[in-house]
């Protein structure tokens, strides 16, 4: 596990908050506490809309010093986001001194698994110097098994539909870098049958999205879309979107086979 702090986390949210015309000739501690405000306002939004796709709480062990999950500090650190976001400085007081960036010591204690937290706040697209780091995870071939993702059901099945040898390695390189998602969908038509459900295949695929580890680029599920790693940025896919991406599949197979 790569732990990073609550702080650490905020900081990394805070730096790439844009700030208000009316803040930009503030002394720089006012034109901090604001970025870290919104930041921590942000991060608290998200995890109160998207609980299912939140990343885990963890804690430095006090007695071990190593981290570990403790979902019992949950509600002490979005009490803290919550405190946090509230110092906001008011437009009408920037001049004020009194608001300055605050950061709870206890902060550095708790926080999260860095590639889980990395993963939600790519999913909802909230940015941050963090992200950075994942969006790399897109360039060249995907490998199952590999450093990305790993799930040995997707392993198999993917083998059975490229007819490849147990043992032999897996991987497949985008033709275009326009369509990713085209292999994921590949591997649900491939279990569809020949009469493939659109519902069905549309519950799979949502199913592939919201697994612990996605299969890659697929990065989650929330607000009724499939949120993954596009080419150059994150994309989300609705269940009417992917109709239609059916619709055009199975419009240019029956073209081939004339």
């Amino acid at each position: 596990m790569h732990f990073i702090a609550l702080n650490d986390a905020l900081d990394a949210i805070a730096g790439r908050i844009s700030l208000p015309k009316d803040f930009a000739t503030e002394p720089p501690e006012i034109r901090e506490a604001y970025n870290y405000a919104e930041a921590a306002a942000t991060l608290h939004q998200h995890f109160l809309n998207a609980p299912d796709l939140s990343p885990r709480w963890v804690e430095i062990h006090p007695k071990t010093g190593r981290p570990v999950f403790n979902d019992a500090v949950e509600a002490e650190g979005l009490a803290m986001l919550e405190h946090s976001a509230g110092l906001r400085p008011p437009l009408g007081e920037l001049s004020s001194g009194r608001y300055e960036r605050e950061k709870f010591p206890r902060g550095r204690d708790i926080g999260f698994d860095q590639d889980k937290l990395v993963d939600f706040l790519v999913a909802q697209r909230i940015d941050s110097d963090l992200v950075d780091e994942k969006r790399a995870y897109s360039d060249g071939p995907v490998y199952a098994g590999g450093v990305t993702w790993v799930d040995a059901e997707y392993d198999e099945r993917l083998r059975e539909a490229q007819g490849a040898s147990d043992g032999a390695p897996l991987a497949h390189k985008l033709k275009t870098r326009r369509d990713v998602l085209g292999p994921i969908i590949d591997l649900i038509l491939s279990s569809a049958g020949e009469q493939p459900d659109p519902t069905a295949m549309w519950n799979e695929l949502v199913r592939m999205a919201s697994a612990t580890h996605p299969v890659a680029p697929l990065l989650g599920f929330a607000e009724g879309e499939v949120k993954y790693q596009g080419a150059s940025c994150i994309e989300c896919l609705s269940r009417e979107a992917f109709n239609k991406r059916l619709k055009r599949r199975a419009e240019k197979d029956a073209a081939n086979r004339r």
